[in-house]
């Protein structure tokens, strides 16, 4: 997978965020032990991004679908200005 495709990736993210959260545990510094683990909280607030958008976009595409078959009803019963001049 490309690079850039990882940006919608929430599986990718939170895959980052348990490695990174993995080697804090090994690191016997606090300082670098507290950055490793900031990391691995901003891996995650990537994930949730990534499904936020997922869930925009499955809903922006049920909306599309939505207008598609109320504007295919050719009685026009789903919008009373399909068939009419607006």
């Amino acid at each position: 997978m490309p690079s850039s495709a990882f940006i919608n990736d929430a599986g990718h993210w939170r895959e980052r965020a348990n490695e990174m959260r993995a080697l804090a545990a090994d690191v016997n510094d606090r300082s670098a032990q507290a950055t490793m683990l900031q990391i691995a909280d901003d891996y995650d607030k990537l994930a949730k991004r990534a499904d936020e958008r997922a869930a925009a976009s499955e809903a922006a595409k049920g909306a599309v679908s939505d207008e598609a078959a109320i504007g295919d009803d050719p009685e026009g019963r789903g919008d009373p200005y399909v068939g009419s001049a607006k």
